[in-house]
């Protein structure tokens, strides 16, 4: 029956959508964030090869077998689905070099593609063989995938991650339910329907202790750590939030930046409020008393600010576990506006653990913001004394773009120039990052954007203007880093004001690495002074430029081609994000490999292989739309979240939107006559670039005057800037799918295997250009993508049809599928 089928696109698409961002968030706490993304393109792997198993093995997949096939398919889709993300939790994630780290990389690999190879296989297999109802079962499908995008952030709003597997696994062994309806006597149908049901109890069983803080089911490792069992976690779409500690343990008190003078005895009771198991924040003890043991934070190099104002009005960037609100508070703040985008840190630092940690949200004057920092400020009249960024280590609050490799927008000249703007005449923004001996990069980089932003405000020697104070002891014992605390105003430093500066860095034993009167290094001074010229004026190999909006990657300063040309020459002290940048380029090679290997090699037994020579227009023309399009939208949701606020916000909104919109447009040419077909393309095409030059000249305007509105009216705009876009890129497929299949009828799974494999590797190729070159470039070269399909196409002389029949050398009857198969493959496309 029809409803069965329909039903089980839609269920199968729904679940596969939701596994494929799961993944991103599972692998945000077991990895580290320059790995997660990965998961996407596993995915698009995974649903590659499955599609080629249907192709290349139809002995395995017979037509009289078709709906015991989807049956099967579809419930080995639900198993996998809990034995890869079971696995997954048990398997410790090793990031080195050695045999047995990439023996372990690549298992986790396989296993994470599993799930999705059945997946692909169902689909496949629906697409083939009911191809009358191809339209209903394409709308189905696309309903399913977009709606996979909202089901993700509703589960882990009221679930945890464990749980949300086995959710997805319930859908997928529904699924096999509605397919095994239209087979008699069908065995499978019992085992799905207590399947489907017995994961579904068992999540709403995990859901419920997972609440009660007792999980049947946890992570074993996570950063390839054994993992301490927390005294409370909480998921939602952003990150995983955990507590880990002892309440009633007197402890030395903590501080990032403690100067030496201060005597350290244990007085303080702590716990730590962490990010996805690898950013930590303490939450203190607090009384209500601001002078009840507190005074340390004084001596924390972090608040040096604070020594320069009396009774300041300060807003705070990012909450933490409420270590900046209770400094501003001992150093009695006239007012306090603490800002953080994730409510629930907020929830749990006032709520869970209100009584500890003195229910801040309280105090007198104090107020806290579930909201981003850059949009609350935006919309504020009144001018703050301090803006306080401390520390906040964007690699984990960007948790959900991990997907992306994107940052968070505090550090960006932009971000600066707003928060500029809205201090008071002689206001301080003080932020906080690490400094390295040997490659204070982080400090050097920041003090380039600091140097930018005052430049947009109209400030002439900027150089007047900051100020940087460091601490003389590293961190702790094993990690030479320091903090420092970089420190601008708008108008100059006053001589009485330096002279205060040098007083008390000299009081604390504090060392000033910058001010307008003398600098640490040469390579700092000219930071300040406008003359690095991005690092290459000084000899350093660090990427010195301002980080801007189009190229928010605060971290990583290593050039990605100079990973090639200048290893041996790069900072060790930055090994850490280098490791982020050069697994980039290694993956991008290996991604290239293992398609070519999973996917051409099998395709390359096709017996109209000899054909591939005259068919290079249109083995041109798809590649380059599977590229096109993933650049596109990876480079659009690595932009947008600095726009929306956060990476969950960008990464529904615009997955939605693209899979909407393209299905849109994809059923809009469906009755376009086979002779119109050539002309119908290229106009889309053309229509595309130009709607794509529009785009990027006019959003960038309209972007800013939204930026004080809040998230709805946001997501609507971001959403109808996307839909024309999306809905002409879905036109190009299914046309040129049917000029090819006049012709080159063998040929087709060769045009839609290098599709994917474009898709696969663009993924990768998406963050590398926008690290080197800007997210304006990403999407430049979607265009140049767009530009060359456009070319081969209009280089393809239009030939009568070798058969009226679309079928591929091995009988199949690949057409259908084929035709639809972009929106399915990748999920996104």
């Amino acid at each position: 029956m029809r409803i069965n089928q329909t039903a089980g696109v839609f269920l199968v698409s729904l679940a596969t959508l939701a596994l494929e961002l799961l993944l991103t968030r599972l692998w945000s706490v077991l990895t580290f964030y320059h790995f997660a993304f990965v998961a996407v393109s596993l995915a698009m792997l995974g649903l590659t090869v499955g599609a080629v198993l249907v192709y290349r093995f139809p002995r395995f997949f017979k037509e009289e077998n078709t709906k015991s096939d989807l049956a099967a398919n579809a419930m080995a889709f639900a198993i996998a689905v809990v034995f890869s993300c079971m696995t997954q939790l048990c398997v410790p994630f090793v990031s080195s070099r050695t045999v047995l780290g990439l023996y372990l990389a690549l298992m986790l690999y396989v296993v994470a593609a599993l799930p999705f190879c059945f997946s692909g296989i169902c689909i496949a297999i629906a697409f083939t063989r009911f191809s009358a109802n191809i339209g209903r079962l394409y709308a189905a499908d696309l309903a399913g995938a977009a709606l996979g995008c909202l089901l993700l952030a509703g589960a882990l709003t009221v679930s945890d991650g464990p749980s949300t597997i086995f959710i997805t696994a319930s859908l997928a062994a529904l699924a096999s339910y509605f397919f095994s309806r239209d087979v008699e006597f069908c065995k499978i149908r019992k085992f799905a329907i207590v399947a489907a049901a017995s994961f579904a109890a068992f999540a709403a069983v995990n859901s419920i202790s997972a609440h009660n803080q007792r999980p049947l089911i946890g992570f074993l490792w996570s950063k390839g750590h054994q993992e301490t069992p927390p005294i409370f976690q909480k998921w939602n779409a952003f990150s995983r939030i955990t507590v880990t500690g002892n309440p009633d343990e007197l402890t030395e008190p903590h501080a990032w930046g403690m100067s030496s003078t201060f005597p350290l005895s244990k007085t303080s009771r702590e716990l730590w409020l962490s990010l996805d198991s690898i950013a930590q924040t303490p939450i203190t003890q607090y009384s209500g008393n601001a002078g009840g043991g507190l005074d340390y934070l004084k001596f924390d190099v972090v608040n040096f600010a604070y020594r320069l104002r009396s009774a300041p009005r300060v807003f705070i960037a990012g909450v933490g576990g409420g270590r900046d609100v209770l400094s501003a508070l001992i150093f009695g703040a006239k007012s306090v506006v603490a800002v953080d985008i994730n409510p629930d840190i907020i929830a749990t630092l006032n709520g869970r653990f209100g009584d500890f940690s003195g229910h801040l949200d309280r105090q007198p004057g104090v107020n806290f913001v579930a909201e981003d920092a850059r949009t609350y400020i935006s919309r504020q009249r009144d001018a703050f004394d301090l803006v306080q960024i401390s520390l906040i280590d964007t690699l984990v609050l960007s948790g959900n773009s991990a997907l992306t490799l994107t940052e968070n927008s505090l550090y960006t000249v932009e971000a600066w120039t707003e928060f500029l703007q809205h201090l008071k005449p002689d206001g301080i923004i003080s932020c906080a990052r690490w400094y390295s001996p040997g490659s204070p990069g982080e400090i050097e980089r920041l003090v380039a954007t600091a140097q930018a932003s005052l430049l947009k405000v109209g400030v002439t020697t900027p150089r007047a203007n900051i100020v940087v104070v460091r601490n003389s002891e590293p961190y702790s014992y094993g990690d030479r880093r320091m903090p420092a605390v970089v420190m601008v105003k708008r108008e100059a430093f006053t001589p009485s004001e330096l002279d205060r500066i040098k007083a008390q860095a000299d009081k604390l034993k504090f060392i000033i690495v910058l001010s307008p009167l003398q600098a640490e290094s040469t390579v700092i001074s000219a930071v300040a002074d406008g003359t690095a010229a991005g690092g290459r004026a000084v000899g350093t190999p660090i990427n010195l430029e301002p980080v801007t909006d189009n190229s928010p990657f605060f971290f990583y300063m290593i050039r990605p081609f100079d990973l090639i040309h200048k290893s041996a020459d790069l900072p060790l002290t930055n090994a850490d994000y280098n490791k982020a940048e050069s697994t980039l380029m290694e993956l991008l090679f290996a991604m290239a490999a293992v398609s070519s290997l999973f996917v051409l090699l099998p395709l390359s037994s096709s017996a109209d292989r000899s054909r591939l020579k005259d068919g290079w227009p249109f083995l041109s023309y798809f590649t380059a739309l599977g590229f096109g399009f993933i650049l596109f939208e990876i480079s659009q949701m690595q932009r947008l979240i600095i726009f929306l606020g956060h990476p969950s916000y960008s990464i529904t909104v615009v997955l939605f939107t693209m899979l909407l919109s393209s299905s849109i447009g994809s059923y809009a040419v469906r009755n376009v006559s086979d002779g119109a077909a050539k002309k119908t393309v290229a106009l889309c095409l053309a229509a595309l670039l130009a709607a794509m030059l529009a785009y990027a000249l006019l959003t960038p305007l309209l972007l800013i005057r939204l930026t004080p509105c809040d998230a709805g009216p946001k997501c609507l705009a971001t959403a109808a800037l996307l839909f024309p876009l999306g809905a002409l890129m879905g036109t190009a497929f299914p046309l040129g799918l049917r000029l090819a299949g006049k012709r080159f009828t063998g040929l087709l799974p060769w045009f839609w295997g290098l599709n994917g494999i474009a898709s696969v590797c663009g993924t990768v190729l998406a963050l590398v250009i926008a690290i080197a070159a800007g997210l304006s470039t990403s999407l430049a070269v979607s265009a140049g993508c767009y530009v060359v399909a456009l070319l081969s196409l209009l280089l393809y002389k239009t030939a009568p049809a070798r058969s009226n029949v679309l079928e591929d050398s091995t009988g199949t009857g690949l057409s259908a599928f084929e035709e639809h198969a972009v929106g399915t493959v990748s999920g996104i496309s």
